[in-house]
């Protein structure tokens, strides 16, 4: 049972982490730089986009983690 659970928290986090990974390429299409360091609202925002992957990263399971082994958790 306890593996169960595990495995439905990882598919929650995994689709945290992949819907900022979607927010962070649609943000970023067409961006640059320049534009980047004059919004600060975009700033923030992806800035708060990698601390949920990472905080979802954090709380993955080791089972949930060695499915993708070739990602340096």
């Amino acid at each position: 049972m306890k593996h169960d659970i595990s495995l439905r928290s990882d598919t929650i986090y995994f689709q945290h982490i992949c819907d900022e990974v979607n927010f962070l390429l649609t943000a970023s299409k067409n961006l640059t730089y320049e534009v980047l360091l004059q919004d600060p609202i975009l700033q923030r925002a992806i800035i708060r986009s990698l601390e949920v992957m990472g905080e979802a990263s954090r709380n993955l399971s080791p089972d949930g983690k060695c499915t993708y082994p070739e990602i340096p958790w």
